[in-house]
């Protein structure tokens, strides 16, 4: 809201408090809120006093510059407790009370945790078969990486923040997947790649080809259900006529 990046999280929602109104130069304090980010209070606010029972809850905030809407915050991640973070996500999630998927819905076991909001990270789109990792995000519950995710490998100086997590059970759920498929060019050829991956109950969401005679380079958006499916599917897609590779699209290439 205020175009600020607090250092070790990701994308912390700020918001003045309404009970008393900061503006550019008052001495101010920042409090975490369940499920709503940092609420900007003035320090001799009556509910920032009555705040202060809850210390941990405190960090550091100061107005940078002449603009009143920007601030400079000051977060030591590694002070939370992990467990108490763990338990304000749960908090989170039954405040919220949005339509996010639950462990059961993805088909994720949270080790220690029974209702926490889930997200699958879009920079490397897990499947059920994927080796996974947790990660806990200030207000945004625990968002799951692929374990060879670049942006896992980065995260890990945080790994306090890591939790574990699996995948279980019986997976009902579509989960998106690029595919690439490289290929000569000819008359019929996209036809017989989507036939192949309805003939696997894969259904296509976008697709970009992309000519450059004698080769085409097919870009897929599938929903798939995991990775056994996944794999055979591409089995079949390399033995088509003309294909000579067909691949799942990762971060790492």
């Amino acid at each position: 809201a205020y175009g600020i990046s607090v250092e070790g999280i990701d994308d912390v929602p700020l918001r003045l408090a309404k009970c008393c109104r900061p503006v550019s130069g008052d001495p101010i304090l920042g409090y975490v809120s369940l499920g709503r980010g940092i609420t900007i209070h003035r320090e001799d606010c009556p509910n920032a006093v009555a705040l202060r029972k809850d210390p941990e809850r405190f960090v550091a905030v100061d107005w940078e510059g002449d603009n009143e809407t920007s601030f400079k915050v000051e977060l030591q991640v590694d002070a939370w407790d992990r467990h108490r973070l763990l338990e304000d996500l749960v908090s989170t999630r039954r405040e919220r009370r949005q339509p996010n998927r639950s462990n059961g819905q993805y088909g994720i076991r949270v080790e220690g945790v029974e209702d926490v909001m889930l997200r699958l990270a879009k920079c490397c789109h897990p499947v059920p078969g994927d080796p996974i990792a947790g990660y806990i995000s200030l207000g945004r519950g625990i968002t799951i990486h692929r374990e060879d995710c670049p942006n896992v490998g980065v995260l890990r100086k945080d790994p306090e923040r890591f939790v574990d997590v699996s995948w279980e059970g019986d997976h009902e759920t579509a989960f998106k997947v690029e595919i690439e498929v490289d290929a000569y060019d000819r008359t019929r050829l996209l036809e017989e790649l989507s036939r192949t991956f309805a003939e696997h109950g894969i259904n296509i969401v976008e697709a970009r080809c992309v000519v450059s005679p004698p080769m085409v380079k097919n870009r897929f958006v599938v929903e798939v259900g995991d990775t056994q499916t996944l794999k055979t599917t591409i089995s079949r897609l390399r033995n088509i006529d003309s294909v000579f590779d067909a691949y799942r699209v990762t971060p790492t290439g």
